[in-house]
Protein backbone atom coordinates (compact mmCIF):
# COMPACT_ATOMS: atom_id res chain seq x y z
CA UNK A 1 0.00 0.00 0.00
CA UNK A 2 1.18 3.42 -0.93
CA UNK A 3 2.13 5.73 1.62
CA UNK A 4 -0.44 8.48 2.03
CA UNK A 5 0.14 12.28 1.40
CA UNK A 6 -2.37 14.37 3.18
CA UNK A 7 -3.19 17.29 0.80
CA UNK A 8 -5.17 19.01 2.94
CA UNK A 9 -2.16 21.12 4.79
CA UNK A 10 -1.26 24.74 4.64
CA UNK A 11 1.86 25.01 2.20
CA UNK A 12 4.09 27.49 0.49
CA UNK A 13 5.24 27.29 -2.80
CA UNK A 14 8.22 25.23 -2.70
CA UNK A 15 6.51 22.93 -0.26
CA UNK A 16 3.74 22.62 -3.48
CA UNK A 17 6.12 21.97 -5.71
CA UNK A 18 7.88 19.31 -3.67
CA UNK A 19 4.58 17.64 -2.71
CA UNK A 20 3.40 17.57 -6.14
CA UNK A 21 6.59 15.97 -7.04
CA UNK A 22 6.19 13.48 -4.58
CA UNK A 23 2.99 13.14 -5.42
CA UNK A 24 3.58 12.18 -8.60
CA UNK A 25 6.41 9.64 -7.77
CA UNK A 26 4.61 7.77 -5.31
CA UNK A 27 1.03 7.34 -7.27
CA UNK A 28 2.38 7.38 -10.83
CA UNK A 29 1.90 3.62 -11.34
CA UNK A 30 -1.53 3.54 -9.62
CA UNK A 31 -2.83 6.75 -11.87
CA UNK A 32 -1.05 5.55 -14.92
CA UNK A 33 -2.84 2.00 -14.52
CA UNK A 34 -6.12 3.81 -14.86
CA UNK A 35 -5.01 6.35 -17.36
CA UNK A 36 -4.64 2.97 -19.95
CA UNK A 37 -7.56 1.59 -18.93
CA UNK A 38 -9.76 4.70 -20.02
CA UNK A 39 -7.39 6.22 -22.55
CA UNK A 40 -7.19 2.58 -24.53
CA UNK A 41 -9.99 3.77 -27.10
CA UNK A 42 -8.42 7.12 -27.50
CA UNK A 43 -5.18 5.47 -27.98
CA UNK A 44 -6.17 2.97 -30.10
CA UNK A 45 -7.90 5.84 -32.67
CA UNK A 46 -4.25 7.85 -31.85
CA UNK A 47 -2.93 5.41 -34.05
CA UNK A 48 -5.50 5.39 -36.51
CA UNK A 49 -5.86 9.02 -37.13
CA UNK A 50 -1.75 9.07 -37.23
CA UNK A 51 -2.15 6.63 -40.05
CA UNK A 52 -4.43 8.91 -41.73
CA UNK A 53 -2.39 11.57 -41.64
CA UNK A 54 1.24 9.63 -42.53
CA UNK A 55 -0.46 7.99 -45.43
CA UNK A 56 -2.26 10.72 -46.79
CA UNK A 57 1.22 13.25 -47.06
CA UNK A 58 3.27 10.50 -48.37
CA UNK A 59 0.67 8.80 -50.10
CA UNK A 60 1.18 5.01 -48.85
CA UNK A 61 -0.61 2.52 -49.38
CA UNK A 62 -3.19 4.27 -51.31
CA UNK A 63 -3.31 7.28 -49.05
CA UNK A 64 -4.16 10.93 -50.80
CA UNK A 65 -4.19 14.32 -49.77
CA UNK A 66 -7.96 14.22 -48.91
CA UNK A 67 -7.38 11.59 -46.30
CA UNK A 68 -3.83 13.54 -45.04
CA UNK A 69 -6.49 16.87 -44.32
CA UNK A 70 -9.47 14.65 -42.86
CA UNK A 71 -6.56 12.92 -40.31
CA UNK A 72 -5.61 16.60 -39.52
CA UNK A 73 -8.83 17.49 -38.30
CA UNK A 74 -9.60 14.17 -36.51
CA UNK A 75 -6.10 14.56 -35.07
CA UNK A 76 -7.34 18.09 -33.44
CA UNK A 77 -10.50 16.99 -32.36
CA UNK A 78 -9.05 14.02 -30.80
CA UNK A 79 -6.20 16.63 -29.01
CA UNK A 80 -9.41 18.52 -27.88
CA UNK A 81 -11.48 15.08 -26.01
CA UNK A 82 -8.68 13.72 -24.97
CA UNK A 83 -7.52 17.09 -23.02
CA UNK A 84 -10.83 17.81 -21.20
CA UNK A 85 -10.95 13.79 -20.55
CA UNK A 86 -7.90 13.48 -19.17
CA UNK A 87 -7.76 16.69 -17.26
CA UNK A 88 -11.12 15.45 -15.74
CA UNK A 89 -9.79 11.87 -14.88
CA UNK A 90 -7.05 13.70 -12.61
CA UNK A 91 -9.46 16.03 -10.82
CA UNK A 92 -11.29 12.66 -10.25
CA UNK A 93 -8.61 10.67 -9.78
CA UNK A 94 -7.32 13.88 -6.58
CA UNK A 95 -11.15 13.82 -5.35
CA UNK A 96 -11.31 10.29 -4.71
CA UNK A 97 -7.63 10.12 -3.38
CA UNK A 98 -8.57 12.47 -0.81
CA UNK A 99 -11.62 11.13 -0.15
CA UNK A 100 -9.78 7.30 0.53
CA UNK A 101 -6.72 8.09 2.48
CA UNK A 102 -4.84 5.23 2.66
CA UNK A 103 -7.20 3.01 0.82
CA UNK A 104 -6.49 2.37 -2.92
CA UNK A 105 -7.93 4.44 -5.52
CA UNK A 106 -10.73 2.60 -6.77
CA UNK A 107 -10.72 3.02 -10.82
CA UNK A 108 -14.05 2.09 -10.94
CA UNK A 109 -15.37 4.77 -8.32
CA UNK A 110 -12.96 7.22 -10.52
CA UNK A 111 -15.09 6.91 -13.61
CA UNK A 112 -17.96 6.67 -11.93
CA UNK A 113 -17.01 10.68 -10.56
CA UNK A 114 -16.23 11.32 -13.83
CA UNK A 115 -19.23 9.91 -16.01
CA UNK A 116 -21.80 11.46 -13.05
CA UNK A 117 -20.32 14.99 -14.02
CA UNK A 118 -19.98 14.52 -18.04
CA UNK A 119 -23.04 17.34 -18.69
CA UNK A 120 -21.07 19.84 -15.90
CA UNK A 121 -17.88 19.44 -17.50
CA UNK A 122 -18.57 20.12 -21.14
CA UNK A 123 -20.15 23.19 -20.11
CA UNK A 124 -17.82 24.47 -17.92
CA UNK A 125 -15.44 23.71 -20.87
CA UNK A 126 -16.91 25.28 -23.05
CA UNK A 127 -17.23 28.57 -21.13
CA UNK A 128 -13.74 28.89 -20.15
CA UNK A 129 -12.71 28.10 -23.73
CA UNK A 130 -15.02 31.34 -24.34
CA UNK A 131 -13.34 33.40 -21.62
CA UNK A 132 -9.95 32.18 -23.25
CA UNK A 133 -10.74 33.63 -26.27
CA UNK A 134 -11.61 37.22 -24.51
CA UNK A 135 -8.22 36.71 -22.34
CA UNK A 136 -6.24 35.99 -25.88
CA UNK A 137 -7.79 39.09 -27.59
CA UNK A 138 -7.10 41.42 -24.02
CA UNK A 139 -3.69 39.82 -24.27
CA UNK A 140 -2.79 40.78 -27.69
CA UNK A 141 -3.98 44.32 -27.39
CA UNK A 142 -1.68 44.17 -24.07
CA UNK A 143 1.18 42.94 -25.87
CA UNK A 144 1.74 46.41 -27.58
CA UNK A 145 3.24 47.63 -24.90
CA UNK A 146 7.28 46.57 -25.16
CA UNK A 147 8.45 43.96 -23.17
CA UNK A 148 5.99 44.97 -19.67
CA UNK A 149 3.46 44.35 -22.00
CA UNK A 150 4.56 40.68 -22.96
CA UNK A 151 4.88 39.94 -19.34
CA UNK A 152 1.34 40.92 -17.98
CA UNK A 153 -0.38 38.94 -20.64
CA UNK A 154 1.53 35.97 -19.37
CA UNK A 155 0.79 36.34 -15.32
CA UNK A 156 -3.19 36.34 -16.75
CA UNK A 157 -2.73 33.46 -18.49
CA UNK A 158 -0.94 31.96 -15.62
CA UNK A 159 -4.05 33.35 -13.89
CA UNK A 160 -6.50 31.78 -15.61
CA UNK A 161 -5.31 28.50 -15.71
CA UNK A 162 -4.99 28.69 -11.88
CA UNK A 163 -8.32 29.67 -11.69
CA UNK A 164 -9.77 27.11 -13.96
CA UNK A 165 -7.89 24.46 -12.45
CA UNK A 166 -9.24 25.75 -9.16
CA UNK A 167 -12.81 26.12 -10.45
CA UNK A 168 -12.82 22.60 -11.92
CA UNK A 169 -11.21 21.14 -8.85
CA UNK A 170 -14.07 22.50 -6.74
CA UNK A 171 -16.74 21.19 -9.18
CA UNK A 172 -15.21 17.82 -8.57
CA UNK A 173 -14.66 18.23 -4.78
CA UNK A 174 -18.34 19.36 -3.55
CA UNK A 175 -20.23 18.87 -6.62
CA UNK A 176 -21.79 22.43 -6.77
CA UNK A 177 -23.22 24.24 -10.05
CA UNK A 178 -21.05 25.52 -12.28
CA UNK A 179 -21.50 28.87 -11.62
CA UNK A 180 -20.07 28.22 -7.60
CA UNK A 181 -16.93 26.30 -8.95
CA UNK A 182 -16.20 29.46 -10.51
CA UNK A 183 -16.60 31.94 -7.68
CA UNK A 184 -15.28 29.34 -5.42
CA UNK A 185 -11.83 29.02 -7.41
CA UNK A 186 -11.88 33.21 -8.24
CA UNK A 187 -12.02 33.47 -4.35
CA UNK A 188 -9.41 31.32 -3.56
CA UNK A 189 -7.20 33.05 -6.53
CA UNK A 190 -8.25 36.26 -5.23
CA UNK A 191 -6.80 35.51 -2.00
CA UNK A 192 -4.24 33.66 -2.96
CA UNK A 193 -2.50 35.43 -6.07
CA UNK A 194 1.00 34.55 -6.15
CA UNK A 195 1.07 31.98 -5.03
CA UNK A 196 -1.11 30.47 -7.24
CA UNK A 197 0.38 32.44 -10.31
CA UNK A 198 4.09 30.75 -8.84
CA UNK A 199 2.93 27.30 -8.77
CA UNK A 200 1.55 27.19 -11.81
CA UNK A 201 4.62 29.11 -13.42
CA UNK A 202 7.44 26.30 -11.82
CA UNK A 203 5.13 23.41 -12.77
CA UNK A 204 4.46 24.16 -16.54
CA UNK A 205 8.49 24.82 -16.63
CA UNK A 206 8.81 21.50 -15.06
CA UNK A 207 6.81 19.99 -17.39
CA UNK A 208 7.83 21.30 -20.26
CA UNK A 209 11.18 20.39 -19.33
CA UNK A 210 9.88 16.95 -18.84
CA UNK A 211 8.18 16.86 -21.57
CA UNK A 212 11.32 18.03 -24.30
CA UNK A 213 13.62 15.03 -22.23
CA UNK A 214 10.94 12.10 -22.57
CA UNK A 215 10.53 13.54 -26.67
CA UNK A 216 14.56 13.92 -26.94
CA UNK A 217 16.04 10.25 -27.62
CA UNK A 218 12.96 9.24 -30.23
CA UNK A 219 13.42 12.83 -31.49
CA UNK A 220 17.27 12.16 -32.17
CA UNK A 221 16.44 8.44 -33.67
CA UNK A 222 13.87 9.92 -36.08
CA UNK A 223 16.08 12.54 -37.20
CA UNK A 224 19.57 10.26 -37.73
CA UNK A 225 17.21 8.51 -39.34
CA UNK A 226 15.57 10.70 -42.14
CA UNK A 227 19.29 11.99 -42.44
CA UNK A 228 20.89 8.73 -43.24
CA UNK A 229 17.68 7.68 -45.24
CA UNK A 230 16.92 10.91 -46.56
CA UNK A 231 16.41 9.26 -49.76
CA UNK A 232 13.62 6.63 -49.37
CA UNK A 233 12.84 8.02 -46.45
CA UNK A 234 9.21 9.59 -47.32
CA UNK A 235 8.43 5.97 -49.74
CA UNK A 236 9.66 3.44 -47.37
CA UNK A 237 6.75 1.22 -45.60
CA UNK A 238 9.18 0.89 -42.65
CA UNK A 239 9.93 4.62 -42.19
CA UNK A 240 6.07 4.83 -42.28
CA UNK A 241 4.88 3.20 -39.42
CA UNK A 242 7.47 4.79 -37.74
CA UNK A 243 6.52 8.38 -37.97
CA UNK A 244 3.07 6.65 -37.04
CA UNK A 245 4.22 5.23 -33.80
CA UNK A 246 6.28 8.48 -33.08
CA UNK A 247 2.62 10.33 -33.76
CA UNK A 248 0.62 8.37 -31.91
CA UNK A 249 3.33 8.53 -29.07
CA UNK A 250 3.31 12.46 -28.93
CA UNK A 251 -0.38 12.48 -28.61
CA UNK A 252 -0.21 9.91 -26.08
CA UNK A 253 2.32 12.29 -24.20
CA UNK A 254 0.35 14.90 -24.51
CA UNK A 255 -2.93 12.95 -22.84
CA UNK A 256 -0.33 12.73 -19.83
CA UNK A 257 0.45 16.20 -19.43
CA UNK A 258 -3.15 17.21 -19.53
CA UNK A 259 -3.43 15.27 -16.02
CA UNK A 260 -0.12 16.22 -14.60
CA UNK A 261 -1.13 19.77 -15.63
CA UNK A 262 -4.49 19.40 -12.90
CA UNK A 263 -2.63 17.82 -10.55
CA UNK A 264 -0.81 20.91 -9.60
CA UNK A 265 -3.92 23.11 -9.39
CA UNK A 266 -5.69 20.09 -7.60
CA UNK A 267 -2.79 19.71 -5.10
CA UNK A 268 -3.04 23.22 -4.47
CA UNK A 269 -6.79 23.64 -4.45
CA UNK A 270 -6.38 21.78 -1.30
CA UNK A 271 -3.47 23.33 -0.23
CA UNK A 272 -5.62 26.97 -0.43
CA UNK A 273 -8.95 25.91 0.80
CA UNK A 274 -7.69 24.48 3.90
CA UNK A 275 -5.31 27.68 4.91
CA UNK A 276 -8.47 29.82 4.07
CA UNK A 277 -11.31 27.37 5.92
CA UNK A 278 -9.31 25.18 7.99
CA UNK A 279 -11.40 22.22 7.70
CA UNK A 280 -9.25 19.37 7.90
CA UNK A 281 -7.26 21.26 10.85
CA UNK A 282 -10.94 21.56 13.02
CA UNK A 283 -11.54 18.13 11.52
CA UNK A 284 -8.59 16.37 13.58
CA UNK A 285 -8.98 18.50 16.70
CA UNK A 286 -12.24 16.92 17.36
CA UNK A 287 -10.66 13.54 16.48
CA UNK A 288 -8.10 13.95 19.04
CA UNK A 289 -11.29 15.33 21.60
CA UNK A 290 -13.14 12.26 20.88
CA UNK A 291 -10.26 10.29 21.31
CA UNK A 292 -9.56 11.52 25.10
Amino acid sequence: MKPYIDLRQMRDVGDLISTYITFLKKNFNSFFSIFLHYNGIFIIAALLISYLVISGYWGVWGGTEETGILGLVLLIMLYFITSVFNYSLAAAYLREYVKNKDAPTDKKQVFRLLRNNMGSIIIFILLMGLIYVVIMIAGLIISIVPVLGSLAYYVIFLAFSAWAGLSFMALFQHQIRIEESFKHGWTLLKDFFWKSVLANLVISMLLGFLMISVLMIPGVFLGAYSYFFIDSFSESIVSQIIWILALTLLLIIFMLYQSFSQFINGILYYSLYEEKYHEAAQERIELIGKRE
